[in-house]
């Protein structure tokens, strides 16, 4: 069956002068499809005339790597297979008398043919060459090579790595998200490691199958068939200004278990043909696919979004899709899975966006990889466990750290708090930094919680341990934290105390991220004492050294403390803008509190300027967001705000029916001033309509509420009443 062919997308020549259609004709029956580019007259191909060294030269500059025949013994059957070569299980003796090792021999399919052969030849010495120039521990590493093209054996020796490639080991066992998380963050440091080389190098061929789990459970690349150094790169657009000579080319591998092992490109005057399924054509950037570009680094960028996808979901991409030409027209049109319906993946929000970014489709709107890994290094992570025979394992104490990370981060702080829990309940079987670790995290549960003379306990607890064990950075953090608390409650002295001796600690220990939050908490110390130049310059310290570490929470937070330094000095045009940023970051990253806040923040500037519909709106904004988590104390100050809102248009129904939701929360939490002052705003509004008698009655409660706090807390209120 052949569906019409159908314009979509417009190709522009590398002159910028011509722009022509891209057409596609895709014929279901034949699982082929054809892409038609109507050629530019006039134009001719122009092939670069580089002399290349010959095949025996280059062996001989890396004949140290040359092994012979003999001491290499294949034991097992294949363990992969791709369009290049097989890899089977080996053992290495250097000598006869040397203790065997166990490797990996990736054997190369051999070919008669004499022409298939030379390029055979220079593909093996290509690789090799390459392999021997990596050194990293996420990438793969050459042992050496066997060369006896006599006996048509040509291999490339590598270390053995006995976890088998990702894909087998995540389908082994049951692994949490952080585990997986810790598969990527390895992935891509590798991959990091490849782009900034000099040259960089372009893997080419990135998937699940091409990374590989060592015996300490970190990710390895490997299959570098595909690379090439980017100067050695000669470009091929299929929207440049040529025709083109016709011809073939095969890729792929049989790792589908599919009849047609490899997908073929064949090129002519005017049309690309892709027959046969291929496992690679699914991780395939567009740019591979309709403009026939060699991979890239952007490319490889693309394929990375997808390895992510298979960590976490356990899924290929498009594994609800069997042929070709419809997988090329996903792709093309941007009919990518919807990420953040995944239930693995929505827990981690900030790996979403990232994916997403990768997935653009415009080469040059990809992140550089450096980015990516920036981004994954703040997602909780720990490398995986082992596990037993049985297929069951005991989660380790920082997996459990790294799982009550990801639920705190999720605004889930009983499930956070149960797992740190277990953490400290099991002191005796766990090491002692573990335990202070848990009592940091409980620290933090308590302290968003506004258990602030729990949270105190808990960070002193572990401030000892570190003190023990002379661990300088586990101190600073306790130091930092507790500053935190007395921040939160308006101890602004000891707070800028306790963030000072935490700085000088992170200072001598190069701690960026401890550095940039003592200085963010005296940029708020500053703010509360309205130093409004300190705090402004050290915001931005705080907003510069999050920016290079890549923590961009913090830079959201610098963002809106920024938003609030202008807001008390009435400079709302550079409020709004800063809360705008910060309001930007946390949707990307996925932290809706913090986005709640921001909002919150919005409608307070909108309010001041008498904006009230603006207000209004950011104000229902946060408070819809704040009403999807277990927390009260928020949600009631932006109901609150509202009643403010309408209590200044003067309409009193609105307004009451606000200052009534906002008493009952507060009631219900102990909040007693934020109660009485809501009970005092009743009272305005009954007063301006006439009705004395709720009027007094509210006052009345009011005074019980106050005379239950000390009598500072009274008689501030009282002048407040006298002034109003």
């Amino acid at each position: 069956m052949r569906t019409p062919s159908r314009e979509v997308e417009s190709v522009e020549h590398d002159n910028g002068n011509a722009s022509h259609p891209l057409q596609l004709d895709v014929d279901q029956d034949q699982n082929q499809i054809n892409l038609k580019i109507s050629p530019v007259p006039g134009t001719a191909v122009q092939t670069p005339n580089v002399k290349k060294s010959t095949v025996i030269e280059r062996l001989r500059r890396i004949s140290k790597y040359r092994i012979r025949p003999t001491a290499v013994q294949t034991n097992g059957k294949p363990s992969g297979r791709g369009g290049k070569g097989e890899v089977v299980r080996a053992t290495f003796k250097r000598n006869k008398d040397a203790r065997g090792r166990r490797v990996a021999a990736k054997k190369l399919l051999w070919n008669d043919d004499e022409e298939v052969q030379e390029k055979f030849f220079k593909e093996l010495v290509h690789e090799v060459e390459l392999l021997a120039k990596l050194s990293h521990k996420n990438v793969v590493r050459l042992i050496g090579f066997v060369e006896d093209f006599k006996h048509q054996k040509a291999w490339i020796v590598l270390s053995w790595e006995p976890n088998g490639n990702v894909r087998e080991f995540l389908a082994s066992g049951k692994w949490e998200i952080p585990e997986r998380i810790s598969l990527i963050q390895d992935m891509f440091n590798g991959l990091q490691y490849l782009h900034t080389r000099e040259p960089p190098i372009c893997h080419g061929d990135l998937k699940s199958l091409n990374i590989l789990v060592s015996s300490s459970y970190h990710a390895i690349i490997t299959d570098f068939g595909s690379a090439r150094l980017m100067n050695e790169r000669i470009e091929r657009k299929v929207a440049q200004n040529t025709t083109r000579n016709a011809g073939r080319v095969q890729t792929g591998d049989q790792t589908t278990g599919s009849s047609h092992a490899r997908v073929t490109i064949t090129v002519s005057a005017n049309q690309l043909t892709f027959t046969g399924p291929d496992w690679t054509l699914r991780w395939a950037a567009p740019e591979l696919l309709v403009k026939d570009e060699p991979p890239s680094l952007a490319s490889d960028v693309w394929s990375a979004g997808w390895v992510c996808w298979e960590m976490m979901t356990d899924r290929i991409p498009f594994d609800d899709i069997q042929r070709d030409p419809a997988i090329v027209l996903n792709v093309i049109e941007a009919k990518l899975p919807p990420i953040h319906e995944d239930a693995q993946l929505a827990q981690v929000f900030a790996l979403c966006s990232m994916m997403r970014d990768c997935w653009k489709f415009e080469p040059e709107n990809r992140p550089q990889v450096s980015q990516c890994c920036k981004e994954v290094e703040w997602m909780p992570s720990v490398p995986p466990l082992g596990v037993a025979p049985s297929g069951t394992k005991e989660p380790s104490a920082p997996l459990l750290l790294a799982m009550a990370n990801l639920h705190s981060s999720h605004n889930r702080p009983e499930k956070a708090a149960q797992l740190l829990e277990q953490i400290v309940n099991n002191a005796k079987s766990v090491s002692k930094q573990d335990v202070a670790g848990a009592l940091i995290g409980l620290g933090d549960v308590y302290q968003d919680q506004s258990r602030y003379t729990d949270a105190e306990k808990s960070y002193t607890r572990a401030q000892r341990i570190y003190a023990r064990l002379g661990e300088d950075m586990g101190r600073a953090d306790t130091i930092q934290r507790l500053g935190d608390v007395y921040c939160a409650q308006s101890r602004y002295t000891e707070a800028g105390k306790l963030y000072t001796r935490a700085q000088k600690i992170y200072s001598r220990n190069r701690g960026d991220l401890g550095q940039a939050n003592t200085i963010l908490g005296l940029g708020q110390v500053y703010t509360a004492q309205a130093r409004y130049n300190e705090a402004e310059e050290s915001y931005r310290r705080a907003e510069e050294i999050y920016t290079r570490i890549g923590y961009d929470q913090g830079r959201a937070t610098a963002f809106r403390g920024l938003g609030d330094i202008y807001r008390d000095q009435a400079r709302y045009n550079e409020a709004e803008e800063s809360y705008r940023r910060a309001e930007d970051i946390y949707t990307r990253i996925g932290y809706d509190l913090g986005r709640a806040a921001t909002f919150q923040r919005l409608g307070h500037v909108y309010h001041a300027q008498l904006k009230y519909t603006e207000a209004e709106e950011s104000y229902t904004r946060a408070e819809r967001i704040y009403t999807r988590f277990d927390e009260d104390l928020s949600p009631a100050n932006t109901v609150q705000r509202l009643g403010h809102v309408y209590s200044a248009q003067f309409k009193y129904t609105e307004t009451e029916e606000f200052y009534t939701q906002a008493e009952e929360i507060y009631a219900r939490i102990g909040e007693d001033i934020g109660h009485a002052n809501r009970i005092r705003g009743l009272v305005d509004i009954y007063r301006d309509q006439f009705r004395y008698n709720e009027a007094e009655e509210s006052y009345t409660r009011t005074q019980e509420l106050f005379s239950r706090l000390n009598d500072d807390i009274w008689d501030m209120y009282l002048s407040m009443v006298e002034q109003t």
